[in-house]
């Protein structure tokens, strides 16, 4: 019993040290993954016209998983880094960059051996302490044994789901129940900013999966803070700006129609100023907000926070914020809406008091 309690804590505290893994989406299927005092991988960095602009970083290891544009745009990366080119890759084989061991799987970007989009290359590696994989643009509607035994024990699993260029959302998910990763992040499908019109967006990319995790787009994780059964992560692209539930300012969170929303950026020439009244104004002074090309009520405005409603009809899906100031676009960011998010400002008692333990309501005798 004693020597089982000490094995516990030894593997809990090798598990502390592992440092802590920053992922930003950046779009499509390109992510930055830091580990803190570490290396930085980039994933697939695809081309500006896809939407998506890769941020000024300096990447330690590159990964390209085939020979598209929207994957294989290594010049958009700073940094002297290693390119762990999966292109010329027709059997398995490992690549050692940074220090990280990578190990790369030949696979198709078509479910026909790659005679329709040719080939796709799978990359393995452990950072931070935990097992990645990236899929690249797998088309294959089955995996082989091979490529099954190098995707055990996955943690971090991230997966295309967009279809027409890659497996279904429904295969996708599929797979999720098959390789059972601690983390699915889903991946190349339409959003609000970017990507081919042919893939699937949201609600449709994230419809078959269970559990589905909204996220912003930038999260910390290290093995201990993994969920223990599955989750399917939707992240938020990268953008510099954020817009969230005004009541609980939770990053990548969904947003209902009708909602109080807050979008925090750097909004160059916006004043301060609040609405007059009722009906809320879709201009305050300089500012204004559009969503999905279309102003929105305002209830204040800053050069930091701009505060607004988002109108009652907005359909379910990922819609595009703008702001405007001057009648010129300052900044951009996505939102997801789907039909109920609850976010609650205050819970008041009777005498307008700020419920809590030490300030409960009193219930009638």
């Amino acid at each position: 019993m004693r020597c089982a309690f000490l094995c516990l804590l030894t593997c809990l505290a090798v598990f502390a040290q592992d440092p802590d893994l920053s992922i930003t989406w950046v779009g499509q299927s390109c992510f930055i993954l830091k580990t803190a005092g570490g290396a930085t991988v980039l994933t697939d960095p695809p081309v500006a016209s896809v939407g998506y602009a890769i941020p000024a970083v300096t990447a330690d290891v590159v990964t390209v998983s085939h020979n598209h544009t929207d994957h294989n745009f290594t010049g958009g990366v700073g940094g002297e880094f290693t390119l762990i080119d999966g292109r010329p890759v027709t059997a398995r084989q490992q690549a050692t960059a940074a220090g990280i061991t990578f190990i790369e799987i030949p696979a198709f970007h078509d479910n026909t051996n790659g005679t329709t989009r040719g080939p796709d290359t799978i990359e393995v590696w452990t950072q931070s302490g935990m097992k990645i994989a990236h899929l690249g643009d797998l088309g294959q509607d089955q995996l082989t044994a091979a490529q099954l035994a190098d995707l055990e024990n996955i943690d971090l699993l991230f997966l295309p789901a967009g279809g027409f260029f890659t497996v279904t959302p429904e295969r996708a998910a599929q797979y999720v129940t098959e390789l059972k990763p601690r983390v699915a992040i889903l991946m190349h499908y339409k959003t609000a900013i970017g990507g081919p019109a042919q893939l699937a967006a949201l609600p449709a990319a994230a419809a078959p999966f269970p559990s589905v995790v909204y996220k912003p787009s930038s999260v910390t994780v290290n093995r201990l803070s993994l969920p223990v059964s599955t989750e399917t992560w939707v992240m938020e692209p990268r953008s510099d700006a954020a817009a969230v539930n005004a009541a609980s300012f939770l990053g990548g969170k969904p947003v209902a129609p009708g909602s109080i929303v807050s979008v925090f950026g750097a909004f160059t020439g916006s004043g301060s100023g609040s609405a007059g009244g009722y009906p809320l104004p879709r201009k305050i002074g300089e500012t204004e907000v559009f969503v999905d090309g279309k102003a929105v009520p305002l209830f204040y405005t800053s050069a930091g926070q701009i505060n607004f409603q988002l109108p009652s009809g907005t359909a379910p899906g990922q819609s595009v914020v703008e702001v405007h100031v001057g009648g010129q676009p300052v900044t951009r960011t996505t939102l997801t809406v789907i039909p109920n998010a609850p976010g609650l400002f205050a819970a008041a008692n009777v005498d307008g008091s700020v419920n809590s333990a030490a300030a409960p309501t009193r219930g009638r005798s």
